[in-house]
């Protein structure tokens, strides 16, 4: 609801549909429901409560893939065009709610993927220690990329002068600025969730 009430604001102040999608898609705010789905596993304790989690991936991503091909179709009758590589779900848009709905599909796939690979005993690519590590500071990496990368992209047309080069600087800024703000600052709020949470169960 959020979304949809500040690309009305920002359409209604003059900025096109397509500009305000793009506002509204890099805005915090915008993103959390995604903050909250990961959230959920933890404080509502889904891994005890939620049976079957592999049927409800299949599930998710079977409507998630559905929502794609309609919104596809209508936009093709809109005569817009998008990659088929985003599965009908370009980020961004605004044309059929998108905005609205997409994003929160995703989260919620994405939700039962984290949560059926935890119940699951998963052991495989993504226990490796460098995942494991981008997995803790994923949260950093997620608010601190964009700022990182506006800044390479100056650099890159500055003095750079290669989108490769400057990526992988951008990516590594990133990482090691998201480790600091986890071993400095993150780990001692999340050392605090515990006492009203509960220690979290093994898995």
């Amino acid at each position: 609801l959020f979304r949809f009430w500040f690309v009305q604001h920002l359409m209604a102040g003059g900025l096109s549909g397509e500009m305000s999608g793009r506002v509204s898609y890099s805005f915090t705010i915008s993103q959390l429901d995604a903050l909250a789905a990961g959230a959920a596993i933890p404080i509502l304790n889904l891994q005890r409560h939620v049976r079957k989690t592999g049927r409800w991936v299949a599930g998710m991503a079977c409507l998630l893939l559905v929502a794609g091909v309609l919104n596809y179709l209508a936009l093709r009758q809109q005569g817009l065009t998008i990659s088929v590589t985003s599965l009908g779900l370009s980020g961004g848009m605004v044309n059929n709610l998108q905005h609205v709905w997409s994003y929160s599909l995703v989260n919620l796939l994405f939700l039962f993927v984290i949560l059926h690979l935890t119940t699951v005993r998963y052991r495989g690519i993504f226990t490796a220690p460098v995942f494991v590590r981008i997995g803790k500071i994923a949260f950093g990496m997620y608010v601190l990329h964009m700022a990182v990368l506006i800044a390479f992209n100056w650099l890159n047309a500055k003095y750079l002068h290669s989108v490769a080069l400057s990526f992988a600087m951008g990516f590594g800024a990133t990482f090691l600025l998201a480790d600091l703000s986890y071993r400095h600052f993150e780990r001692r709020f999340l050392a605090m969730k515990d006492s009203w949470i509960g220690e979290p169960r093994h898995v």
